[in-house]
């Protein structure tokens, strides 16, 4: 920001270039790996460039984006990178995700541990090997523990901050066996949700079609490389569904960084349609196909835009599905799935049916319809508020393009449980702070009027109120 100013661009910029490099080594290990032709690889860097739901996360600073790269980061590492030092490195990225960049991502130090665990009984990797892994994680966690020295954290500090961000996690208590139930369906359903299953259905219906021709045992012969790959997979993939069984945290966002193992194993194991493709099916087993891939994406995409469901049971999306990009992307589901059954499916139009909805995504919200609001909200707090202090919600938000400051009390701020208490509270609290400007967070308009009141009461005048859908703002001196 230093560089490009103290705006969106400076903001975001890093995140765009760790986007576009972790773009660059999932296209580099699966065109390597399967030595696609030209049109395959043209096909292949259309989709990752125009996937709306990397395209998405891909413009903002989030944890999820540096998990991203490590994890396509460790798939490059399997896949083109000889001898032991490789595992040093791997087990060091697995634990840097968790301990320097985001601790609820354990689900894949957990799956990669896993793997390698059963990979050593399995006699397929050598104690030495095994050893680097373990001095790797070893490493990143005592650089982790140096740093909290350093920076007077402890370790309790650290998990509060995660477990403690306002309702960013949500813990689970299973009671009874009804409960428990439950609670692996919603695991489940917390993954066939998240965006990037939302906005490829396509992706989960082959996914699950490939492991169940893996399960029956077919006589397709599978690289060892892949073979290795495909258990680091499913290692993770278990491991997130069972952590799923006891913390959720906004899952339909932060799900996205299994999205380079499910698309890679959809790529490495695409063999596996041809030999579904050249089974004898009875017509009944072909409708029963059809209306599998129909049912299980329909069920999922409902469940995205189900408030009642969300409300009621864990976080809800941010944005629900509009109805022409449903239809749509149940008609590139149902034209894979046909494909498949008139043995016409390859690789080339099964990146084709994930391409075009998410090309249409992408140019339709962020070229077309696109608007800059949250700028044109930072620049005009410029003109009402220099140099004012910003409370709680979000502040860092808003103090782009404008010198509003961050005030070092965060974690204070009023919501409508406030604003139903007495003047006193409210006076005393102002006061306590100190601060001559402040930030009021997501509350309603009727709050916003009881606390303009309480205000005016008090004999503080209201000098600026800026209004926004879901948030209210209110600068006012003390």
């Amino acid at each position: 920001m230093k560089m490009l100013g103290n705006n969106f661009i400076g903001l975001r910029t890093p995140v765009v270039l760790m986007s576009i490099i972790s773009i660059l080594l999932l296209f580099y290990t699966a065109t390597k790996q399967l030595q696609f032709n030209h049109i395959q690889q043209l096909a292949l860097l259309l989709v990752l460039f125009f996937n709306f739901g990397f395209y998405s996360c891909s413009l903002f600073q989030q944890p999820q984006i540096y998990t991203y790269l490590i994890v396509c980061l460790i798939i490059f590492l399997h896949f083109n990178v000889q001898g032991k030092s490789k595992h040093f490195i791997i087990g060091f990225l697995s634990s840097y995700i968790v301990f320097h960049n985001y601790i609820l991502d354990a689900f894949i130090l957990g799956g990669i541990g896993l793997f390698y665990l059963f990979s050593l009984i399995k006699k397929e990797i050598d104690i030495r090997s095994f050893s680097n892994f373990v001095v790797g994680n070893l490493a990143a966690i005592s650089v982790f523990l140096i740093y909290l020295k350093f920076n007077n954290f402890t370790i309790l500090s650290y998990l509060e901050v995660y477990m403690d961000h306002g309702g960013g996690s949500k813990s689970t208590h299973i009671a009874n066996v009804g409960g428990f139930v439950k609670s692996i369906y919603m695991s489940i359903t917390q993954v066939g949700t998240t965006n990037f299953l939302r906005f490829s259905p396509l992706l989960m219906v082959l996914g699950i079609l490939i492991a169940i021709s893996q399960i029956f045992k077919t006589k397709i012969n599978i690289e060892p490389k892949v073979r290795e790959f495909n258990r680091m997979f499913i290692f993770t993939f278990i491991v997130c569904l069972v952590q799923l069984l006891f913390i959720q945290s906004y899952a339909y966002k932060k799900l996205i960084v299994l999205e380079p193992f499910i698309l890679l194993y959809i790529l490495f194991n695409f063999k596996h349609i041809f030999e579904l493709q050249n089974r004898n099916w009875s017509l009944i087993i072909k409708l029963g196909i059809v209306i599998f891939g129909f049912l299980l994406s329909i069920h999922f995409l409902r469940l995205g835009f189900n408030e009642n469901f969300w409300f009621t049971s864990f976080q809800r999306p941010y944005a629900n599905l509009d109805t022409w990009m449903i239809m749509l992307l149940l008609i590139a589901v149902i034209a894979g799935v046909v494909l498949i059954l008139f043995k016409r499916l390859n690789i080339q139009l099964f990146l084709l049916l994930v391409f075009i909805p998410n090309f249409i995504f992408t140019a339709h919200y962020y070229y077309i319809t696109a608007t800059f609001n949250n700028r044109t909200i930072c620049q005009n707090l410029q003109k009402h508020a220099n140099n004012a202090m910003i409370v709680k919600g979000m502040g860092h938000y808003y103090n782009y393009y404008n010198t509003m400051k961050i005030g070092q009390n965060e974690m204070f701020y009023f919501d409508k449980k406030y604003l139903d208490s007495s003047n006193q509270f409210l006076n005393n609290n102002l006061n306590a702070y100190g601060f001559s400007k402040f930030h009021i967070h997501q509350i309603d308009s009727d709050s916003m009027q009881t606390f303009k009141n309480n205000l005016e009461a008090n004999g503080k005048k209201i000098v600026f109120l800026y209004e926004l859908p879901r948030k209210n703002i209110v600068l006012t001196p003390l």
